[in-house]
């Protein structure tokens, strides 16, 4: 048996795999504008990061947390821009995709 031979069982894989590097991107992309903001705004180092973001698991003043969750709220904005930029992407490509004939055409002779 192919996987292709269950289509709701590769319909329901693909879709959370999709999922899944989506929470994924976001992730990625929160944990890197928080240490973008740290290093840009307040000229910390790599160690000065990871000692803010330890506190900031830790508990930390209400201030840093909501910037911290503001780094992630942005971050799930831009993931979702790129998921959107994608799939009309893909879209538009599968629009202006030309079909050939269906049936070679017969030379007449």
């Amino acid at each position: 048996m192919t996987p292709y031979d269950d289509p709701w069982a590769y319909c329901a894989r693909l879709f959370f795999t999709r999922l899944m590097m989506f929470l994924a991107l976001s992730l990625l992309l929160w944990l890197c504008v928080w240490a973008a903001l740290l290093h840009w705004v307040f000229g910390a180092d790599g160690m000065a990061i990871l000692n803010a973001t330890w506190t900031l698991l830790k508990g930390a003043e209400l201030l840093w947390r909501v910037v911290f969750w503001q780094a992630g709220a942005l971050a799930l904005l831009l993931t979702t821009v790129v998921y959107l930029l994608l799939m009309t992407r893909t879209r538009t490509a599968k629009d202006t995709r030309v079909r050939g004939p269906r049936l070679a055409s017969v030379a007449t002779g």
